[in-house]
This record gives C-alpha cells, structure tokens and sequence, in this order.
C-alpha cells in the first residue's frame, strides 16, 4: 500500500467517524445499526468482487476483511470508533467471529450507549 493509500483510508476512516458521531447523537439505535448494516453489505457483497487466485474459501476471505474492519476500529479506540465497531460486530454473521470481535471489545462497554452495551446481552 503507497503513503497516498494510507492517506485516502484515513481521511475515509475520518469522514465515516463523523457520520457514525452523527449518527450517535440522534439518539437512534436504528441510525448506527443502519450505517453498520449498510458497511458490511459492502464488504461481504462487493459490486465488484476482485478476482483473487487462492485456496480459501470466499467465505473465510470475507470473514477475515469483516475482522480487519472492526478491528481497525478498536484500535482506533474513541468511543465513535468503539460504538461503530461493537454496531459493526452485532451484525456480523458467522458465531465464531462474533466471538472473537466480541473478545476484542472487551471493556470497550463504559464507551458505548447503553443500548449498544447491552444488545447482546
């Protein structure tokens, strides 16, 4: 990846963090989620899909990418970032992946609407 890509994600990952900070404020559950929903349909089924020569499975690739999201996004670590992540790991398919993100916003609770804190619960 070239310095400018990395400069083009972050200035994205920046716009998305004020949409998801806008979203928040609403004080609509459906807003976040909305947007969360939205995100992973354009990650699990691009318009688009590269065509990649490899012997994973579709399904473990697109597992892996819904993984590196979130994850950006916890370790981005302010609470829109932390809110738009556990949005993102509410939604994803798949039992053994919620787990792991789960995991992996583990204490991230005291940063996230109550709503959200408790929608696994």
């Amino acid at each position: 990846m070239s310095p400018e890509d990395d400069q083009h994600d972050d200035e994205s990952l920046e716009s998305l963090l004020d949409i998801v900070e806008k979203a928040i404020a609403t004080g609509q559950p459906v807003d976040v989620l909305g947007l969360a929903s939205a995100t992973l349909a354009i990650v699990l089924f691009p318009e688009d899909p590269p065509e990649l020569e490899t012997s994973v499975s579709p399904e473990i690739l697109r597992e892996r990418v819904v993984e590196q999201v979130v994850l950006r996004y916890v370790e981005i670590g302010n609470p829109e970032a932390l809110t738009y992540a556990t949005a993102l790991t509410a939604l994803v398919p798949g039992e053994a992946l919620h787990r792991r993100l789960i995991a992996a916003l583990d204490g991230a609770e005291p940063d996230l609407p109550e709503w959200l804190a408790r929608l696994d619960d």
